[in-house]
C-alpha cells in the first residue's frame, strides 16, 4: 500500500508541475467536500446541506461543498433487462465528477485561465451559508469565468453569454 501511495503522490506532483488541476476524492488533501441536495429543490445551492445525511460533521468547512446525493444511474440487473437505480446518498467520488464537469465547461469558455484561477473562481462564485461554508454555485461560476481577467495582457476572452 505504501508503494501505491508513493506512486500516487509522485503522479500528483508531476501533474501539478505540468499545470494540471488534480481533484482528490480524499478529504485529506483535496479541496472538495460533500453536501446533499434538498429533494424539493435540488438545483438550488442555497439548500445544499454540508456533510452527508445523518453525518452532519463529515466535511471540512474550509473546502468547497459539492453535491453527493440524488443520482439516478442506468444499470442492468440481468442480461437484456436494463433499468434505472436511484441513490439518495453517495460518496465524495460523486462530487468530484460534478466539479470536473463544471471546470470543463469553464475551460471551454476560457481555455486561457490557469488551474489556480479556476479554483479561485469556484470559491469566489460559491454560495456562502450562514455558517460560512461555501457551496458550489454552477451558474455563478460560469458567469465569473466569462468575465474573469486573464494573466496574459494580449488575450481577450472569447466567451458567449450565459443562457438559462
Amino acid at each position: 500500500m505504501q508503494a501505491y501511495a508513493a506512486a500516487l503522490h509522485e503522479k500528483d506532483r508531476r501533474a501539478q508541475e505540468e499545470g494540471i488541476l488534480v481533484l482528490d476524492a480524499s478529504q485529506h488533501k483535496g479541496f472538495i467536500s460533500a453536501c446533499w441536495c434538498d429533494l424539493n429543490d435540488p438545483e438550488n445551492p442555497v439548500k445544499c446541506t454540508p456533510g452527508y445525511p445523518g453525518l452532519p460533521d463529515s466535511y471540512n468547512p474550509a473546502n468547497l461543498m459539492a453535491p453527493t446525493s440524488l443520482r439516478t444511474v442506468a444499470r442492468q440487473d440481468r442480461p437484456g433487462r436494463p433499468s434505472y437505480q436511484y441513490y439518495g446518498r453517495g460518496g465524495l467520488s460523486w462530487g468530484i465528477p460534478y466539479v470536473a464537469g463544471l471546470l470543463a465547461m469553464g475551460w471551454q469558455i476560457r481555455p486561457d485561465l490557469s488551474p489556480e484561477q479556476m479554483k479561485e473562481l469556484l470559491f469566489q462564485s460559491a454560495f456562502t451559508n450562514d455558517s460560512g461554508v461555501k457551496i458550489i454555485n454552477p451558474k455563478a461560476f460560469i458567469r465569473m469565468v466569462q468575465t474573469a481577467k486573464t494573466d496574459s495582457p494580449h488575450h481577450e476572452p472569447e466567451s458567449a453569454p450565459l443562457r438559462n
